[in-house]
Order: C-alpha cells, then structure tokens, then sequence
C-alpha cells in the first residue's frame, strides 16, 4: 500500500464490545468515555436483545418520546388475609391436615390476584405503569 498501512489495537475501554460496556462496565470503572460500542453477538436473542441493550443505556436513536421523563409510574403493596397475617405473626395457628390448607392456599391467591386487578384498574385509569 501506499501510503504504508498502519496497524494498531484500539484500547479496549474506548472502543467497547458488548460485553466490556454493558456487563464489565470497564469504561465507567476507569472513568473514560467510550468512542465506540461493538454491538456483539448475542445466543438465542438477537437483534431485539441489542437493540434493547442499547436503549437501556439510551445509546439508541429514537424518538424523544421514548426516552421521555414524563412516563409515570405506580406502585403497591399487596396484603395478606387477616387469618394469615394472623398466622405470620404467630397469634393463630394454620392447620396442619393438607385438605384444610389447599382451601387456604386458593383463599390467599384469590385476594392477592384481586388486590392486583384493582392495581392494574387503577394504573389503567391514572394513564400509569404499574411496577411490581
């Protein structure tokens, strides 16, 4: 070639591959900023994981929409039935036979699953994303 060719190595915290970036984190440990993140090949995920990997990191183009502060947000706390807070705290006790607990069990379900529609309801409503 003419000019003569010039090889080099990059160094590995400025010009990151997927791994050193997103799971090593070598540029934040050494405290420089990255010129260029090689997108690797990821097992079984594809485009869509690095995709997601560089939004995430908001390294991806797209609309500001996407990236917005405005996304609100909700959370809750779900309760247990009083006989089992009860039985928690140790003031009453559950029963030992399975046939008696099996019925408990489907109970305790059946309120939280509950206590999540009225969460979901809610969020819906208030234009909210419901975090669990």
């Amino acid at each position: 070639y003419k000019p003569p060719l010039r090889v080099g190595l990059l160094p590995i915290d400025r010009f990151a591959n997927g791994y050193t970036y997103f799971i090593t984190h070598l540029p934040e440990k050494r405290h420089v900023d990255t010129i260029a993140i090689h997108g690797t090949f990821q097992v079984h995920q594809g485009m869509v994981a690095k995709i997601h990997r560089f939004r995430e990191a908001r390294l991806f183009f797209d609309e500001d929409s996407y990236y917005s502060a405005t996304r609100r947000y909700m959370t809750y706390e779900p309760s247990l039935p009083g006989w089992l807070e009860r039985a928690r705290n140790g003031s009453e006790p559950l029963p030992h036979n399975p046939r008696e607990q099996v019925p408990l069990h489907f109970q305790a379900i059946h309120t939280q699953f509950g206590q999540l529609r009225d969460a979901l309801a809610i969020a819906t409503a208030l234009g909210r994303t419901l975090i669990l």
